[in-house]
């Protein structure tokens, strides 16, 4: 596994070693991406609870999120749960709001931290480390 830096490998292993046997790669690419930034670090208890196992989506409103940290967070929230918000803003009676297009490809993978991004993929689908199943997979792209 690749890191940004010291500080991005220090508190991805901290937040791993606090979830324990829990660590599947869904948490590993996690967490892996809410550790690049040092503001989503410090306010990983705003966009992750470790006791109830669950994400924050109130953190995507966050003080500390800036259009770069929104983007990691949410391609963290995706590889995480799989999911998006809805096709719609959220309400913000529900404590948070977002753009559903803010999900959009174009819009996460333009980002300085594309390499990351990568690495994060590699991590929550470890298939595609294998690189003679990727060779494979390629094979039916070709045209």
């Amino acid at each position: 596994m690749r890191f940004k830096n010291n500080y991005h490998e220090t508190k991805y292993n901290e937040f791993i070693g606090r979830l324990g046997s829990k660590a599947d790669v869904y948490h590993k690419a996690l967490f892996y991406l809410l550790a690049i930034e040092d503001s989503l670090a410090e306010n990983i208890r705003s966009l992750y609870d470790f006791k109830t196992n669950e994400i924050l989506f109130e953190g995507l409103n966050g003080g500390f999120q800036t259009s770069g940290t929104l983007r990691i967070t949410r391609l963290a929230f995706n590889l995480f749960s799989s999911s998006t918000l809805s096709g719609e803003l959220i309400s913000e009676d529900e404590g948070y709001k977002d753009d559903a297009g803010s999900y959009a490809p174009d819009v996460i993978f333009n980002d300085s931290n594309i390499f990351c991004f990568v690495e994060a993929l590699f991590i929550r689908f470890p298939n595609l480390r294998d690189a003679e199943k990727y060779e494979r997979m390629l094979e039916g792209c070709k045209s």
